[in-house]
């Protein structure tokens, strides 16, 4: 966001200057977070799997409690 800012900021200054292409500003953003665009899968999966531990828990705790 502080990288928009200052691009608004430029542009304000200087309306002539070229601005940057979105694939610019992509790979700028990547290098500055390179988790960011898997952030979601990543906690996707994460959910998932934490559910299934949960869901073989509570078969283990069934199992255990009924012998």
């Amino acid at each position: 966001m502080d990288a928009y800012l200052e691009q608004a900021k430029k542009f304000d200054e200087d309306p002539e200057a070229p601005l940057p292409s979105a694939a610019a500003d992509l790979k700028q953003e990547v290098a500055a977070n390179p988790l960011g665009p898997l952030a979601g899968q990543l906690t996707f999966y994460i959910k998932s799997a934490i559910q299934a531990l949960q869901a073989i828990d509570k078969i283990c705790s069934a199992a255990a409690s009924s012998n």
